[in-house]
């Protein structure tokens, strides 16, 4: 298809300037980043296939935590460029991280909220994308990843799954963005019931293929018109206080 070749041309474009600096890190043997490298490597090896992380929980995992996963090398720059726009035109802030980057926060524990740690995040997410398959990447998340009060991992997929045999893959994957507490608060019920529900229509998306996938250019045109529009506004409003 035409534009997934576009698409994935343009993400290795702008991953270019990521792996010249993972060139320098490599290069340098600069430790901080190494270290972590090295222990995600370790993990991601010792990923054990297990029947409790199926092709379906795969599945539902890439279409509502990273559904252009087969498209990037790690790095999603379109999700990127959607969260700027969001931030300047609404003040919303959303996630923009992949599936590789999540696995790299869990696996580091470094959740402080800082442009070095993204930075940094996105250069270890494009590094083990060299080195794994999507499928296996994902495998590894799925086997680390926290779903609730002493519900992690592999363990804590079959602990769920033991509560409620007939369990949706999309209420689980829902867990990873809403975590239950010890509590077990009906306001993050509701939110779970809510997400589980927005995932099931974009498997319903998926399957009627019309998932969207923005080109790039398209979303760049489209949040360059909504910064002019913001600058030309704001310089009206300082001309009528003058």
């Amino acid at each position: 298809m035409p534009l997934r070749k576009i698409l994935r041309a343009s993400y290795k474009i702008f991953t270019t300037p990521i792996q010249l600096l993972e060139t320098l890190i490599i290069l340098t043997n600069y430790s901080p980043i190494t270290k972590d490298y090295e222990k995600c490597i370790k993990t991601i090896k010792e990923t054990k296939p297990s029947s409790a992380i199926n092709l379906q929980l795969i599945e539902t995992l890439v279409i509502a935590e990273d559904h252009r996963n087969e498209l990037h090398y790690g790095v999603d720059h379109i999700a990127i460029l959607r969260t700027i726009k969001l931030k300047i035109t609404q003040n919303r802030t959303q996630g923009a991280s992949t599936i590789e980057q999540q696995l790299i926060r869990t696996i580091t524990q470094r959740y402080e909220k800082t442009l070095r740690r993204k930075i940094r995040e996105q250069l270890l997410a494009t590094m083990i994308s060299k080195r794994f398959t999507k499928e296996t990447l994902c495998k590894a998340y799925l086997s680390v990843a926290y779903y609730g009060y002493k519900r992690q991992g592999i363990i804590g997929i079959k602990e769920i799954k033991q509560d409620k045999p007939n369990i949706k893959a999309s209420e689980i994957i829902s867990l990873l963005k809403y975590p239950k507490n010890a509590e077990n608060c009906e306001i993050t019920n509701k939110k779970i019931h809510r997400r589980a529900h927005h995932i099931e229509q974009l498997l319903a998306q998926q399957a009627q293929g019309r998932m969207l996938i923005f080109p790039p250019n398209l979303l760049l045109v489209s949040l360059l018109r909504r910064i002019t529009s913001f600058a030309h506004a704001k310089e009206k409003e300082k001309e009528k206080a003058r």
